[in-house]
């Protein structure tokens, strides 16, 4: 994590590609992996933001060559003004985009509308075509080969393994690969853009619909309305409808956000 402001030697690049003097507004909250910052140009008074990783991190190249293929996806992921895939110019790799406009809160949205808005958006990115990105990481491989996969004996890990190839034979097409609310910007109720693309990947579509799935899941638990318990009752012509043993069904448990399942870090992109 780098905890420095940024250089001079980064916001002097940073000017060179917006065409006009920058400055520094602030830093913006979450993220663990880049220090993400938040610029201002002098004159037309756009705002940008700018990237940047530890030394001899490929993320700045990852996202660069992503995002200039995707080319804004229509407004829903950032335009990409630079980059300095090596750190020569800023000091460390770093990449210049353009801001989405928006929030990270799933939570302030009606869980229908933020399903509909979630799906159009994953099928769009998942419409472009992979070969506009030659080696591309194989997501399903690196998901296979990663050390915190979990373990053998967890619950649910036989079944999964048994359906693993379900995926393994699916087609692959272009995957943000961190599809969740923390990366998903909404305002006045509609998405507005996706943020943090340093680990697409090429993998099934099944990726980013189950991520997006299980932290949507969870982001709105709490705002689904519970079916209110009533007394048990005996009845003369039998058990109660709600209940084959003659007892009401208790009312759902909420799921409950955690971080082992459910991030719940505020992009590094979002606004405050």
């Amino acid at each position: 994590m780098i905890e420095s402001s940024p250089p001079i030697e980064a916001l002097t690049w940073a000017a060179r590609a917006a065409g006009e003097p920058v400055r520094v507004v602030r830093r913006l909250p979450g993220g663990t992996h880049a220090a993400t910052h938040l610029l201002a140009t002098a004159e037309s008074r756009r705002e940008l933001v700018l990237r940047r990783f530890p030394p001899g991190d490929t993320a700045a190249a990852d996202e660069a060559r992503v995002l200039g293929v995707l080319d804004g996806l229509g407004g829903r992921a950032p335009r990409l003004l630079g980059a300095d895939p090596d750190g020569r110019r800023c000091g460390e790799p770093a990449v210049l985009t353009t801001r989405l406009p928006g929030r990270a809160d799933i939570t302030s949205v009606d869980p229908g509308t933020a399903a509909v808005h979630l799906g159009r958006v994953l099928a769009r990115l998942h419409a472009t075509p992979p070969a506009l990105l030659p080696g591309l990481r194989d997501g399903m491989a690196a998901a296979l080969a990663s050390p915190a996969r979990g373990h053998a004996d967890a619950p649910g890990a036989q079944k999964l393994a048994a359906h693993v190839h379900r995926l393994t034979e699916a087609e692959e097409v272009l995957t943000h690969y961190d599809f969740w609310s923390g990366n998903v910007l909404w305002e006045g109720g509609a998405l507005t853009g996706v943020v943090d693309w340093s680990g697409a990947s090429r993998a099934p579509r099944g990726f980013d619909v189950a991520w997006c799935r299980l932290d949507w899941s969870c982001s709105t638990a709490r705002k689904r309305p519970r079916r209110s318990r009533t007394p048990t009752r005996t009845r003369r012509d039998g058990p109660s409808p709600t209940s084959r043993s003659g007892t009401c069904s208790p009312s759902p448990t909420p799921i409950t956000p955690s971080r082992a399942g459910c991030p719940t870090t505020t992009t590094s992109a979002g606004r405050t």
